[in-house]
């Protein structure tokens, strides 16, 4: 009888931590909605979204100006994936394979140094006139930091404005 009673209690409890537990997933959802992203997620995000569109444009180039090392690493983090002679960009930062470990090629920041290594080498030609990755993402940057919009506004934005939109917010 005794023994009834203790897991009975356990069973509760255990539902108790279960329902308290989706409540506070449920509330962290609701709180990233209304939150502004970070001067560094935007600065990430359009650097991400640059470089999908010019694997998109010119693969071969940009892969070239990156180098073996740069795109085994990318590949190892999840950034970008190979699915026979196409390579395709993971926009989702959630869903990469990143590394604690700062020594780590998979860590975020040698990540976004490669990104960095990217947009330096390789010019946005597809809005007009050519400009160099990095000062594409700068113009986004400097125009939109600092406004108070939810991820999924900044999102549509960066994408808007890399298809050559305003990326108006």
């Amino acid at each position: 009888m005794k023994l009834k009673k203790v897991l009975t209690a356990v069973l509760i409890f255990s539902g108790l931590l279960l329902l308290s537990s989706c409540s506070k997933q449920e509330q962290e959802y609701e709180q990233r909605a209304l939150e502004s992203p970070s001067n560094e997620w935007i600065l990430r995000h359009t650097k991400i979204f640059t470089f999908e569109r010019m694997i998109h444009e010119y693969p071969e180039q940009v892969l070239d100006n990156t180098g073996d090392s740069g795109v085994d690493q990318l590949l190892k983090a999840g950034v970008l994936a190979k699915e026979g002679d196409i390579y395709k960009v993971e926009t989702s930062t959630n869903k990469w394979n990143t590394s604690e470990d700062l020594s780590s090629d998979t860590h975020i920041n040698n990540i976004d140094f490669t990104l960095n290594v990217i947009l330096n080498n390789n010019n946005v030609t597809w809005c007009g006139d050519s400009i160099s990755g990095k000062d594409f993402v700068r113009n986004y940057t400097d125009l939109h930091e600092g406004f108070s919009a939810s991820y999924e506004e900044y999102e549509k934005s960066i994408a808007d404005y890399v298809d050559c939109g305003t990326g108006e917010l």
